[in-house]
């Protein structure tokens, strides 16, 4: 018998999912941390928190290994 996977995946509450997913974007880019908070307009804090908590570092290593 197949093991069950529990789903522990951490959900990310943002104010604003549109300015979330558009830093996102312009993260998987290779954009400048800085230049996405002055285009997403929030602060150098917030990208940095919404990378880390979203994972997007390992997201856009594994995109770019992919062929």
């Amino acid at each position: 018998m197949a093991a069950k996977q529990s789903n522990n995946k951490k959900t990310i509450r943002v104010k604003n999912p549109d300015k979330y997913e558009y830093a996102y974007l312009l993260y998987m880019q290779k954009v400048p941390q800085k230049d996405i908070a002055d285009r997403v307009g929030v602060s150098q804090q917030t990208v940095v928190k919404w990378k880390d908590d979203g994972g997007w570092e390992l997201k856009r290593v594994s995109k770019n290994r992919e062929p």
